[in-house]
């Protein structure tokens, strides 16, 4: 940081000083197109200049030295600015030099109060789409987006300038991988593929086409979208694994229609994960670089990061490698593979899971260290905490959930002052850590880990 304000420091004064040379030309009536512009202007000029009286021809020398002193000074001074430019690390790739800040509170409503807990401003509201009907039926008209809940976002996106939604979006519907037949949770892999290979011919244009007019008319034209979030997993029915070629066809065809729509800006994200458990049809598992659709359709490279058991920090950076059941790259790999395709990252969800298995005294505050570092020293350009409560059944006496499980990711005392967090000493260290700005590293440069 000390060098990159040196340089531009330098710079400043640089085109300070090629502006008050051209002041100084200006005062004194010097004409400042250069000598071609000129001698196609005046082409005249220059032939009677060769039958001139020697006094004129002098005093045609002296000029034009004055010129070449003058152009030679100023072409220093650009090229040397030019040089400096070249020199210092870009800031950022075409946003703010500092790390958006973002989280999920459930809808709009809670983005506030979040912000009023934290003494600063949210700049990223989330939320995600529904792509079906209970238990598992296909709703396609969700998946463009309905007023009811676009109509908030747009509300709180206008609030206040700088803010902005990201919204996860689903590539099939519905979002559950099985049917009614084999039941919703299990994996069809073979329907997943077919209905994959649809969608990379165009088969759901229609229905993106449409989400993306819903989002432009109310303002929310430059959302970050998150399309087919975790697709790395087994869980979801946009899973990868079962026709990965045909995945990549459908992530560039919902990316070409979108943008088609006029007003459209939106940031597309390839949020597939770090780590895959999607098999083929043949049973094994696809590792997640294969999914990548083309950097022509990628803005950024987000990940989901949950601290879930009481691992060392260096296994999240390395990974698992890959097994029977799960191909895990790791922090560093996906670092170097972003700076490789000039893709600024993302971590669109990241928190603790549960008390049990990662509280205060089980991994969870150096959790909140580690992401904090390693954000700081990485092109990061926005993250969004995933701050809910989804496992807290009722109140006891002294003012806890009296069931909680895997979903209570909240760092924030709930707004019912009865119930506390779960994760006082991460909670603070939360707070004292993202209650001030994190700035962006250089652009598409990554320290060691």
């Amino acid at each position: 940081m000390v060098r990159r304000k040196r340089i531009e420091q330098q710079r400043t004064l640089i085109i300070a000083g090629h502006e008050q040379l051209v002041m100084h030309l200006v005062m004194h009536r010097i004409p400042l197109a250069p000598a071609r512009s000129r001698r196609r202007q005046y082409a005249g000029h220059e032939v009677m200049s060769r039958t001139a009286s020697d006094g004129h021809a002098s005093f045609r020398g002296r000029h034009e030295r004055r010129w070449a002193t003058i152009r030679a000074i100023v072409v220093t001074c650009m090229a040397i600015a030019l040089t400096a430019g070249a020199t210092a690390p870009a800031q950022s790739d075409s946003g703010p030099s500092r790390a958006l800040l973002g989280v999920y509170r459930w809808g709009a409503g809670g983005v506030d109060e979040y912000s009023r807990w934290l003494h600063r401003d949210v700049d990223l509201g989330e939320d995600f789409l529904p792509s079906g009907d209970r238990p598992c039926a296909k709703n396609w008209a969700q998946i463009e987006g309905h007023g009811r809940q676009l109509d908030p976002w747009a509300a709180w996106v206008k609030g206040k300038p700088g803010r902005n939604l990201v919204l996860s979006v689903p590539m099939l519907s519905p979002i559950q991988p099985g049917n009614s037949s084999i039941g919703c949770s299990y994996v069809d892999a073979r329907a997943i593929a077919s209905e994959l290979r649809a969608g990379a011919r165009g088969a759901y244009n229609a229905h993106f086409k449409a989400l993306a007019q819903n989002l432009v008319s109310r303002g929310l034209g430059s959302a970050k979208l998150r399309i087919g979030w975790e697709a790395g997993g087994d869980w979801y029915r946009d899973q990868f694994g079962p026709n990965v070629t045909a995945w990549k066809g459908l992530f560039r065809q919902i990316v070409t229609t979108m943008r088609s729509v006029p007003g459209a800006q939106f940031e597309f994200v390839f949020n597939a994960g770090t780590l895959s458990k999607t098999r083929d049809l043949s049973g094994k598992v696809v590792p997640v670089r294969r999914a990548y659709p083309g950097d022509d359709v990628v803005d950024n490279i987000g990940f989901d990061l949950y601290c879930n058991d009481s691992a060392p920090w260096s296994e999240y950076l390395k990974g698992r490698g890959t097994s029977a059941s799960v191909a895990d790259d790791g922090l560093t790999f996906w670092a170097k593979f972003a700076a490789a395709h000039h893709k600024p990252m993302s971590f669109p969800e990241w928190g603790l899971v549960s008390p049990q298995v990662c509280g205060d005294s089980d991994g969870g505050v150096a959790f909140i260290q580690n992401m904090h570092d390693w954000m700081a020293t990485h092109n990061v350009a926005w993250h969004v905490y995933f701050d809910v409560n989804n496992t807290c059944s009722y109140i006891m006496a002294n003012n806890r959930c009296s069931v909680v499980g895997e979903g209570d990711h909240q760092l924030m005392p709930a707004s019912d002052h009865r119930v506390a967090t779960h994760y006082p000493k991460a909670s603070a260290l939360y707070k004292k850590l993202f209650s001030r700005a994190l700035q962006r590293v250089a652009k598409y440069h990554n320290t060691a880990p």
